[in-house]
């Protein structure tokens, strides 16, 4: 190490800097495990002279004394991280560099994680990929670009710990020990002149590209315990929530931030772990309010996040990186657009205004954003599902509000996984006012608190360019009482949409058919609108459907029928549940369940290979716990189903079908149980002593069949598609419906003076007596 004294004499007072050089390697002389190109290359580069350390950084070229530090050795590098100049980076680019600027933190990780790996085979050691650097190999065979770390993990423990740690320093790399081992590119790194980044300070924890070595061992048990996995994350439930594609979404305007949004790759879905499972469940978005909204734990700093605008969304790197700023304006123009449309008459206030007057955008420093609104909030349920279609919750806490949705096109870019389920405003949202012109010509403003006690008369005009308002004339009152009964229509899917897991003529002439026409709702039926409320109402979110049961018009109803009918009054209920038996079935056999044709099923499959016509009922059995749940739910929801649980778990078509319009009959009131076309789910569980178990079965004895009347499973065909079922079909149906099961008895129908209850009742008992 040569080490000067520098004289220099700022004003009148002599002072003294240190500097230095460091002792950087020559990669000629390193023995690298491969001739990689890279290594060659860095042989014939013409490598800059060593940088020269000034104050504080010349003790980067005490070598003995780095050694025994821990981050503060590692050389200062201060990448870049954003995408897409970062993506696919590789350690070639490393050769190339011109500016300790342009580094991406993703190419140093790179040449890391390969030294470091070869290294690691080279003494001996088991060296594999984990946590974030499997990530990206998974992903798209690339390191992470965004992040600060590559990990390797490694079996039992370090062999020749001593002979790693001085084989990697021969390379340029400080191994050393914190937690858990780690390794960064060392201040003699034959590429330190590239790399180094003089107006940096010394290394702090974290702040630099490194690499964390992870221990592997197998247990006594046979399990492998891997440090830093959380403990019970194998067990952990997982999932991910349906996220909106912005090109299927219809904004109001033509913005470029729309554009791009719809051209940019299908959005990556992001997985939610323990607690934030909730978040896949979109039924509990109405009572969770705030806690239903996507975690998100942006900046609020300034001069960084002053002016945040939400095109600055479409590039960031990490959730950590985002401003409040722009979640607040993408949420404003959104939510501002959708009241427009929905007929009401949005002002920007309080908070949005204030911002807009100080310098035409959005406050920096704040969670919130203010809208109000002039007299009622019209077509409140359209305005909440068409907010939802775009990916936002819109909830009622005192006032309505609304924050972005764990469905938003973006939510992989905004989740923080790191913070737990939203707490009362602690995430970027929306608040809407009311504001009501008062009959003395005042006007009363929700919430605010001035000189005139909320009232206030205001002078409607443009105030940002982000947001253009078309307001109504102060001297207009919107009317306080709508004149035409509510309407509504529901969020039908789109059939070209949906995975089907066969390719039948069905589906592919549903897909034919092109976009489906959605029924409009009115009065009561506008429920059937709103999603969040299907899991409370059970039977009352299905579908009203007519129907016929009679024969021989439905005799051997099949789902292909419902193609071509003319009226849902000449619907049979055999058709609708044909089609319910086989995607429930398919659905079932696709989310790792085994599902068996039973009781009304396979009495009909027996007689005569069809459906039972004059039953509203299907039945699917399946063997042991329904894996996948909340999956399953999802997946017959995308495919326009209601599954819910009433004594036992039940299906029927929802308001979202694709062929919704031909089923629904608006003359029918909301639906009672059991008077619509519905599967019912009927657990079958193997006991111990080699019985089955059989959920509703009335038996001999009772709900049991022996064994071998259940294994091994056997088939029967309705409408000619193969389904499993039980090993001795003839048995089951004979002990579920006596001995006369082959003679059809057609159900009895419910007295028009008996009441709900009691029908309730009786329908139970006639539905295994078909």
């Amino acid at each position: 190490m040569t080490t000067q004294i520098i004289r220099y004499m700022p004003r009148s007072t002599a002072d003294y800097e240190q500097e230095c050089s460091p002792k950087v390697l020559n990669p000629s002389r390193i023995e690298y495990h491969s001739n990689h190109d890279f290594y060659s290359a860095l042989r014939a580069a013409d490598l800059q002279s060593p940088p020269t350390f000034h104050g504080e950084h010349t003790k980067l070229c005490d070598e003995q004394g780095g050694m025994r530090d821990q981050y503060s050795y590692c050389l200062p590098i201060s990448g870049r991280k954003d995408t897409p100049f970062c993506t696919n980076a590789d350690r070639m680019n490393l050769l190339n560099v011109h500016s300790s600027k342009p580094i991406c933190y993703a190419s140093v990780l790179h040449m890391l994680l390969l030294d470091v790996y070869d290294e690691l085979q080279a003494t001996g050691n088991i060296p594999f990929l984990a946590f974030g650097s499997l990530l990206g190999a998974v992903r798209n065979q690339s390191m992470i670009p965004f992040t600060e770390d590559a990990d390797i993990g490694y079996v039992g423990e370090l062999i020749t710990l001593e002979k790693l740690i001085l084989a990697l320093r021969r390379k340029g790399y400080h191994m050393f020990f914190m937690d858990i081992w780690r390794v960064c590119v060392a201040p003699t790194h034959p590429l330190v002149s590239h790399l180094y980044d003089a107006n940096l300070p010394i290394t702090k924890n974290y702040s630099v590209p490194y690499l964390d070595l992870y221990e592997i061992k197998k247990t006594d048990f046979g399990d492998w315990d891997l440090q830093e996995l959380p403990v019970g994350v194998l067990n952990e439930e997982v999932c991910s929530p349906r996220v909106q594609n912005a090109s299927m979404i219809e904004y109001h305007s033509g913005h470029r931030y729309y554009s791009t949004l719809k051209e940019m790759d299908p959005p990556t879905a992001p997985t939610f772990r323990g607690q934030h499972t909730d978040l896949c469940d979109e039924e509990l978005r109405l009572n969770a309010k705030f806690s239903y909204c996507l975690p998100i734990s942006g900046r609020k700093d300034t001069p960084f996040c002053t002016a945040g605008d939400r095109t600055d969304l479409l590039h960031v790197s990490s959730p950590k990186s985002v401003c409040y700023s722009s979640v607040l304006h993408m949420l404003l123009v959104e939510v501002y657009e959708e009241l427009q449309a929905s007929g009401n008459y949005p002002l920007i206030t309080f908070g949005s205004l204030l911002g807009a007057v100080r310098n035409g955008s959005m406050i920096p420093f704040t969670e919130d954003t203010d809208i109000g609104f002039a007299g009622i909030l019209n077509s409140k349920q359209v305005l909440q599902h068409e907010l939802w279609q775009k990916g936002y919750h819109m909830f009622f806490l005192d006032i309505w509000r609304v924050c972005v949705a764990p469905t938003h096109p973006l939510a992989s870019r905004l989740y923080d996984p790191s913070l737990p389920l939203t707490k009362y405003y602690s995430v970027p949202y929306v608040d809407l006012y009311q504001i009501r012109k008062l009959t003395n010509g005042f006007w009363d403003v929700q919430e605010l608190q001035g000189s005139l006690v909320q009232q206030t008369t205001p002078s409607v005009q443009q105030t940002t360019p982000s947001v253009q308002q078309t307001p109504p004339s102060v001297q207009q009152t919107p009317p306080s009482v709508q004149q035409t009964p509510p309407r509504c229509t529901p969020r039908v899917l789109n059939v070209s949409d949906i995975q089907y897991h066969s390719g039948h003529r069905f589906y592919s002439v549903l897909k034919e058919r092109g976009t489906p026409t959605a029924p409009i709702f009115r009065g009561n039926h506008t429920k059937l609108c709103e999603e969040s409320r299907r899991t409370k109402m059970k039977y009352g979110f299905c579908l009203p459907i007519e129907g016929r049961k009679d024969t021989p018009f439905c005799l051997a109803g099949d789902r292909t029928d419902l193609l071509t009918i003319s009226s849902p009054k000449s619907v049979c209920y055999a058709s609708v549940l044909h089609m319910l038996l086989v995607d429930v079935y398919e659905e079932l056999k696709a989310t790792g369940n085994t599902p068996l044709i039973t009781f009304g099923s396979l009495l009909g499959a027996v007689r005569n290979g069809s459906m039972i016509p004059f039953t509203e009922d299907t039945d699917i059995g399946y063997v042991g716990k329904l894996n996948t749940l909340q999956p399953l739910r999802r997946k017959l929801w995308d495919k326009g189903y209601h599954m819910f649980f009433l004594n036992i778990w039940r299906v029927c078509v929802a308001p979202t079908h694709p062929l919704a319009s031909s089923l629904y009959e608006p003359t029918l009131p909301l639906t009672k149980d059991y008077t619509v076309p519905y599967v019912d789910l009927y657990k079958m569980k193997k006991l111990r002593n080699g019985n089955w178990e059989v959920a509703e079965l009335e038996g001999s004895n009772g709900r049991f069949l022996p064994g071998h009347i259940v294994e091994p499973f056997s088939h029967v065909t309705i409408n000619g598609m193969p389904f499993d079922t039980v090993h001795d079909p003839d048995f089951f149906l004979m002990e579920a419906y006596g001995p006369d099961y082959m003679t059809p008895k057609q159900r009895t129908e419910a007295p028009s003076n008996m009441t709900s209850s009691m029908a309730n009742v009786t329908n139970n008992v006639d539905e295994k007596k078909n």
